[in-house]
């Protein structure tokens, strides 16, 4: 969090986003939303959240929240950047 506003390509100029998927019966409905001013309150890493998509009053019981990664999306230590490298590999080593 004390990095929220630091250097160039910083969360606090260009917010995360994240999709809240949530499971209702058997169909998955999905809230897109923009994470911003970060903060603990008690053991909990809290965001104030503006809804991009989706319905913001949808409940269920199974639930799930992806978050962008951190990082430039495709650059090395990036989530999207290690599976990129893995996908160069695999197919390397399927085509020799």
């Amino acid at each position: 969090m004390a990095q929220w506003a630091v250097g160039e390509d910083n969360f606090a100029a260009d917010p995360p986003n994240a999709a809240l998927s949530i499971l209702i019966g058997t169909e998955p409905q999905e809230i897109i939303m923009e994470l911003m001013s970060p903060r603990i309150e008690g053991r909990d890493l809290v965001y104030d959240v503006k809804i991009l998509q989706g319905n913001e009053k949808a409940t269920g019981e199974t639930v799930s929240l992806f978050i962008d990664p951190v990082g430039r999306p495709m650059s090395p230590t990036s989530v999207a950047g290690v599976h990129r490298r893995t996908r160069r590999r695999v197919v390397r080593r399927a085509v020799r």
